[in-house]
């Protein structure tokens, strides 16, 4: 039987689609309407962090104790820099009073929920009558030098001065405002739709928030505009304004990268192939593959975490690659046998499609073994790419290959032979991969965790919001928070003096021993208000000694509002919260770890300490989650390539030849990432596994049918592919592309030299 014949019947299901081609081609395209028609109850995860930390992490039960305490306040924070001297003159004051007064018009802003200097900043100090209060700028505004040394003093002993709404360097002030419960605006607005039209609530709930988070931003892009001048620089942040600003990116910039992108891929084919054949086949392939991927994903119920949103469109290019082969060998087909539908089945026999579909499958879905719920689901999202592929690559190419002229020849497959690794250069090729081996396992023990910090992680260092963000963490107490949560053994147990100076005693230690700038707990709210309700005589400011004066003086406190989120009101639960200087993932580390020492080296009878919640707390466990899920993302990976591969290849020796090829481009990568600087992220991990499936497509490819053009033309296709969204400001998506691209480059280049390098000499 001839190498045709053996092909038509080998390739039992391409046999099969291209004798019914026409009900093939109907019944698939039937079946990518059905699924394109689930896409529209494929949800969004409402809480991406929630499915990014890892099952079982302790911080977790914290996580959600502290929300379910203290839900998450809405608060707008506002910072006015001087770009010379300092905020100590008229005309920084009236800019700010400005500003403050600019923020109470926003609608949708809580009037009494602002505080500025100029506003809500009270001073305390003792005259003729006893305690007095008044604003911290005085009876009257400053005018003179004089006047302002006086108001540098009264903000440095003010327990909302320095560090907390004035720099500590005096160069800047913040203003925060309480925003409107969204939730209670769209559920009243939601009662007044007549009851026959209305729409279902959570999505009537989005439209409104959307509405909301659009108007309050161009109100504040509207008083920027106003207020910055050459000696002032306002800037804004707050989860409402970030939400808005990464879903106009996610709308704009995510679309036009991904449009450059196919125009990129477009291109690339039309000079590769030459036929409309070479261009139609992949988009085609490359659509039904995601329609297919997300339809089934969306069956399944399974919410996708809009952070790994582009891992869709990666699984798309995947199949464009895969295409590329099949095209390639149906252009070498083509030339040795002039029916069309012989050369056809011929190239899915002479091309390892199949077996590259279903290894590249397994491979991703080995992230089903992480303990980090967004990176299983990519395991899963996997596996209904197979099915995709299948449906796509394998069952409708055949057919529509068939409707198009056979395509002109190309030179894709010119190198095809592995002599430039032949005699010397063999051994040279394999000592330098050892060499990188080595080098890379060395690099991978300094690799750093990070960029994982929810909302600053997620936008250019450059953005706004960051610009904000790191101003506030720089001259201010700053937002990086790692709460401890305090719950008293018995109810109401918190205001029992045991229960109070141990929570004061641990937000010493945070301060003292752990490098804490500040630490405020309910301990330091008691007695302020004791000192205030004695006149402010210095001696008064400490605990009470019985429960019943503690508990009154806390009931005042709670009068004056502002503190549900360090104490409850059945005074069971509490949070003390350290304002740390650093978010690296070492200081993190340490951090957590002098805080655990004390909660194990400092047991109570009264209360128990647990580690978690405010940016820190949140940062850790994304940090932890990295840590142990790439691993075994690459163990998993490396693994299942060894194992199929050798099985696929029906060969040991390729399959130690594919597994290392891909071992080395890891350890390049690894020392790439040490030497430029560049920390090991989620965004890194979610793409790991899907560069190894391309790692065995190419060798694959060079193993089975030496296609070592297609290796390189696809290779440069999915770096180009990835280069638009290099430019996007979504920080996390722009590494995800970005590292996906570097390391498909990279195991391209591995692949040509270890693989023939390897099997040289050897019939291929």
């Amino acid at each position: 039987m001839n190498n045709a014949n053996k092909a038509l019947a080998k390739a039992f299901e391409v046999k099969l689609v291209m004798r019914y081609r026409l009900a093939a081609l109907v019944v698939l395209l039937l079946l990518t309407v059905f699924l394109g028609f689930q896409l529209k109850d494929l949800k969004l995860a409402a809480d991406p962090l929630a499915s990014m930390y890892p099952q079982g992490h302790a911080y977790v039960p914290t996580l959600k104790a502290i929300k379910s305490m203290a839900p998450d306040p809405h608060l707008l924070v506002c910072i006015l820099k001087v770009k010379q001297g300092d905020i100590y003159n008229i005309e920084t004051l009236k800019k700010i009073d400005s500003i403050t007064k600019g923020i109470m018009d926003i609608e949708g802003i809580m009037p009494g929920g602002i505080t500025s200097l100029t506003k809500g900043m009270v001073h305390y100090y003792n005259s003729a009558q006893g305690l007095s209060i008044e604003s911290v700028l005085g009876g009257q505004w400053p005018q003179t030098p004089q006047e302002f040394e006086a108001l540098k003093r009264r903000v440095a002993v003010n327990p909302m001065g320095l560090g907390r709404y004035i720099a500590y360097d005096g160069t800047a002030v913040m203003i925060t405002a309480k925003l409107a419960d969204i939730n209670q605006l769209a559920q009243s607005a939601y009662d007044q739709i007549p009851e026959k039209g209305r729409p279902p609530f959570e999505k009537f709930k989005k439209q409104q928030e959307a509405r909301f988070n659009a108007n309050l931003v161009k109100a504040l892009d509207a008083l920027k505009a106003k207020e910055d001048d050459p000696r002032h620089t306002f800037l804004f942040m707050g989860q409402e304004v970030l939400t808005h600003q990464m879903t106009q990116m996610g709308a704009i910039h995510i679309g036009t990268a991904t449009g450059v992108m196919l125009a990129i891929i477009i291109v690339l084919l039309s000079v590769y192939f030459r036929s409309a054949a070479g261009v139609v086949v992949p988009l085609l392939t490359m659509t039904v593959s995601v329609i297919w991927t997300l339809g089934l994903y969306s069956l399944a119920r399974i919410e996708l975490n809009p952070m790994i949103i582009l891992f869709p469109l990666i699984l798309g290019i995947l199949t464009v690659a895969l295409s590329v082969l099949v095209l390639q060998g149906y252009v070498k087909a083509s030339h040795a046998q002039e029916d069309k539908d012989i050369a056809i089945i011929a190239a899915y026999e002479n091309t390892p499609v199949r077996g590259a579909i279903l290894t590249a499958a397994l491979v991703m879905a080995g992230m089903f073994f992480t303990h980090v719920p967004m990176v299983k689901s990519l395991g899963l999202m996997s596996l209904f790419w197979l099915i995709g592929a299948y449906a796509s690559v394998v069952l409708l190419t055949p057919s529509v290959l068939s409707f198009f002229p056979i395509p002109a020849k190309t030179d894709g497959n010119a190198p095809k032979a592995f002599g430039y690794t032949q005699g010397a250069v063999r051994y040279i090729v394999l000592l330098i991969g050892l060499a990188v081996l080595a080098g890379g396992g060395f690099a991978y023990q300094h690799i750093e965790i990070g960029d994982n910090v929810p909302g600053t992680s997620y936008v250019r260092a450059n953005h706004p919001w960051n610009q904000c963000f790191n101003l506030l963490a720089e001259k201010f107490m700053g937002p990086q928070q790692l709460l401890v949560y305090v719950k008293a053994k018995k109810q109401g147990g918190l205001v029992d003096p045991e229960a109070m100076n141990a929570i004061g005693d641990f937000s010493s230690y945070l301060v003292n021993e752990c490098g804490a700038r500040d630490s405020i707990a309910f301990d330091m709210m008691i007695k302020v208000c004791r000192w205030t309700l004695m006149d402010g005589n210095p001696k008064w400011q400490t605990l009470p000694l019985t429960r019943d004066q503690i508990e009154g003086l806390a009931g005042t406190v709670f009068e004056q509002g502002g503190v549900e989120e360090f104490i409850d009101k059945t005074y069971t639960q509490a949070t003390i919260s350290p304002f740390f200087p650093k978010r690296d993932a070492r200081s993190i580390d340490a951090y957590a770890a002098k805080m655990q020492a004390y909660i194990d080296g400092h047991p109570s009878n009264a209360l128990v300490f647990k580690l978690g919640g405010g940016l820190l707390g949140m940062t850790k466990p994304l940090n932890d989650a990295t840590r142990m899920a790439y691993p075994i993302v690459l163990a998993a990976a490396i693994l299942i390539v060894l194992i199929v591969g050798s099985l696929i290849m029906l060969s040991p020796l390729k399959g130690i030849a594919i597994t290392l090829s891909i071992a080395v481009a890891q350890a390049a990568l690894w020392m790439i990432m040490v030497a430029v600087g560049m920390p090991l992220s989620l965004a890194v991990v979610s793409v790991a596994a899907v560069s190894i499936a391309f790692g065995f497509i190419f060798a694959s490819a060079l193993l089975d049918s030496a296609q070592t053009g297609s290796v390189i033309f696809m290779g440069a296709l999915v770096f180009a592919a990835t280069v638009p969204f290099a430019f996007i400001g979504m920080q996390f998506q722009a590494v995800m592309m970005q590292m996906f691209g570097g390391m498909v480059l990279a195991q391209m280049i591995t692949s040509l030299l270890i693989i023939p390098a390897l099997v040289s000499g050897r019939k291929t």
